[in-house]
């Protein structure tokens, strides 16, 4: 990857949001109805957020299922900072973060910067 190259990986459980955040990074909008899978990279402009030094930005989105598991790993090793995403609704998923997703990432990268998102607080009840 070129020096000037950010990689950004969203990685995280099924169905907690990383495909809409990146749809949403990207067309500036919320999607009412996201693919599963958004794609497997999509490049921004350095334009877009007047990045310094022309720095081109790529957001990785990934899959969690078992089948995709050494793509996922491979994206891990490449990535130069990875987002984790969670649904704060879930306890499940949030403890998978400590017991699955960590231990992953510092196995296969210990030196990647990781960015916790917690994502569908809007979907949290009040009560």
């Amino acid at each position: 990857m070129a020096e000037n190259n950010i990689r950004i990986l969203f990685l995280g459980d099924e169905g907690v949001g990383k495909t809409s955040i990146i749809t949403t990074i990207v067309t500036d909008t919320f999607p009412k109805e996201v693919p599963k899978l958004f794609m497997s990279a999509v490049t921004i402009s350095p334009d877009l957020y007047q990045m310094p030094n022309q720095t081109i930005t790529v957001l990785v989105d990934s899959s969690a299922a078992k089948t995709a598991e050494s793509a996922t790993d491979l994206e891990i090793e490449k990535a130069n900072v990875i987002v984790l995403v969670y649904d704060v609704n879930n306890f499940d998923i949030m403890k998978r973060l400590r017991t699955y997703w960590l231990p992953r990432i510092v196995k296969i990268n210990d030196k990647v910067p990781i960015v916790m998102c917690g994502n569908k607080m809007d979907l949290r009840s009040s009560t």
